[in-house]
């Protein structure tokens, strides 16, 4: 079958929006359209390109196997258009009066300071709005257009429509009170042993407000939800945890904590990342902090 015209983009978006929403009745509210318009688009479009989009007779939209073919070309297409009118429009504007920006708990706090105070002195008339969250809560402010900028460590797939660019690194390291049970054993640390003992982690809330429980090794498990606890549980012997290795190294410097050689899970590092919405790239001045928040990790 001969394909038509070049399907419009418009179309592929109101394609796109019925199978989001699961139905032509959900896609037309979300459309502020009637139902027949959102009907007569679906048709065009498959019309437009020469296959069925959707099984027919059926309760709700299922789609064909080209559909779903189709269906990821919508979407690339849309985010493209999304990127061109986000940056078209920051093209036209000044430096914003406000930049607004997520961090991750485990990003090291003097890195933090020392970019934003470059900012201060480079940008005056900008306000920052900063808060420091959980990993998961930091793309999820993001996502919800809390935050414009946001820098996160973590090892789950980023969110359809987020650009992340990797930079510096989380290293984490396995502690304990030097007069712990795991502290004191010589050797490596069988996982037997590491299994029953008292395990301190941070409780990480993820998209869905459930907490998401990270590096687990031990059956028993206390959550906390900052930094500052749960060192101060760690040093009391309380139990054991892991830690950013920046976090940890003036504590075990200091004879606070001792490393661990657990026989599993000892040491890990992954990226930091810088992320925001593709169609909503940062400003002038948010633009200037990441690439300093960037520097202030490289040069470290």
């Amino acid at each position: 079958m001969p394909i038509g015209p070049t399907a419009s983009l418009e179309h592929l978006r109101v394609f796109a929006v019925v199978v989001d929403e699961g139905s032509f009745s959900g896609a037309a509210r979300v459309l502020n359209r009637t139902q027949p318009a959102v009907s007569y688009a679906v048709g065009v479009l498959e019309n437009q390109l020469g296959v069925t989009l959707f099984e027919r007779g059926r309760r709700r939209p299922i789609l064909t196997e080209a559909g779903a073919v189709i269906l990821a070309y919508a979407r690339r297409m849309r985010l493209l258009d999304d990127e061109l009118q986000a940056s078209a429009a920051n093209l036209t504007r000044g430096l914003e009066g406000t930049v607004t920006l997520a961090i991750d708990s485990f990003f090291p706090t003097e890195r933090v300071s020392a970019a934003m105070k470059r900012f201060a002195e480079r940008h005056p008339s900008v306000s920052v709005h900063l808060s420091i969250e959980s990993r998961d809560a930091v793309v999820h402010r993001v996502l919800d257009r809390q935050c414009v900028l946001g820098v996160a460590a973590t090892d789950v797939a980023w969110p359809a429509g987020i650009e992340a660019r990797d930079f510096g690194a989380l290293e984490i390291v396995a502690v304990a009170a030097p007069h712990h049970v795991l502290a004191r054993h010589d050797g490596e640390i069988p996982a037997s042993l590491i299994r029953d003992s008292l395990q301190i982690t941070n409780k990480l809330p993820g998209l869905d407000g459930e907490a998401k429980d990270v590096a687990v090794n031990s059956a028993r498990l206390w959550r906390v939800s900052d930094l500052t606890t749960e060192v101060a549980l760690l040093q009391a012997g309380v139990g054991w945890g892991y830690l950013p290795l920046h976090v940890a190294r003036p504590q075990i410097e200091a004879g606070r904590l001792a490393r661990l050689a657990l026989s599993t899970r000892s040491f890990g590092a992954q990226p930091f990342s810088l992320l925001h919405r593709a169609d909503t790239p940062p400003g002038p001045g948010a633009r200037w902090l990441a690439e300093a928040l960037v520097e202030d990790a490289s040069g470290a």
